[in-house]
């Protein structure tokens, strides 16, 4: 019944007058989150280009249910839809616009869809460079817009919704890990000063401190530009508070603290 009825329906939905695009998104997006499968059904009826078609600043179309089929698709290049398509329907220069924008105008709904297809791009390359594949360089040399974003993901990670920050820092982490080039980056006064702000955790909230002292501990361990960076950290006041951290509570927290800490007593 899905795929003979009401999967080729919503290929006329799309195609159809305002607002039945919309409901027609909507439907498409339920579907997918039941039944993830639907994705290739999608891909085979030429669904996913239109879907990137709608994924653009001012397009009518380019609303929540859109974005969250985006990353299903994104998703769903581990296995079914070819991670070349996905490139070349433009996923890092729509992504990178439509999250800015997003971030810029306070449009809320979009930033959890948009971190993670982020994230899920990152972390796909960060896994072709574990396999030391021959598509890894080429992944990476795309992705790389992504890092430049590191400002606007350390901002997210002060969201009041943890998802959010969470998926934030684990895009700054991500980004430490594949561009030494956005080392920089991360260790300026503004970044800097998010992560002092996420030191201020609780409970389950320790998430994302973690990721970004794994960013932290990362670049420090480099060896390019460390007394810089360094200076940059103690400047913002810091080399305290991660002094104070590695004798706190959070065993996680304290150790990072603790060995960032060692990296400044060498």
């Amino acid at each position: 019944l899905l795929n003979q009825q009401l999967i080729p329906k919503c290929v006329g939905l799309l195609s159809d007058e305002d607002p039945i695009p919309l409901y027609g998104l909507k439907l498409m997006n339920n579907i997918a989150t039941e039944n993830g499968s639907v994705v290739a059904q999608f891909y085979q009826r030429g669904l996913i280009q239109k879907f990137f078609e709608f994924f653009e600043l001012e397009h009518r179309n380019n609303n929540v249910h859109n974005v969250k089929l985006i990353l299903k698709v994104v998703e769903a290049t581990a296995s079914t839809v070819p991670r070349k398509l996905v490139y070349s329907l433009g996923v890092i220069n729509k992504l990178t616009a439509v999250l800015t924008y997003a971030f810029e105008k306070s449009v809320e709904s979009f930033f959890e869809p948009c971190l993670d297809i982020a994230h899920t791009l990152l972390f796909s390359c960060a896994n072709e460079k574990k396999k030391d594949t021959e598509e890894y360089q080429s992944y990476l040399q795309q992705n790389a817009p992504l890092a430049r974003c590191i400002p606007l993901y350390a901002v997210l990670c002060l969201n009041r919704d943890l998802s959010v920050a969470e998926t934030g820092a684990q895009c700054v982490l991500l980004c430490a890990q594949l561009y030494p080039a956005c080392h920089a980056t991360f260790v300026t006064a503004h970044t800097l000063s998010h992560l002092r702000q996420t030191l201020n955790f609780e409970g389950e909230a320790a998430v994302v401190p973690v990721a970004l002292l794994k960013a932290m501990f990362l670049i420090l361990s480099s060896g390019v530009d460390t007394a810089n960076y360094m200076a940059t950290i103690s400047k913002e006041g810091l080399h305290a508070e991660l002094h104070q951290l590695s004798n706190g509570p959070y065993s996680e927290v304290s150790s990072l603290c603790a060995q960032i800490i060692a990296l400044f007593q060498r």
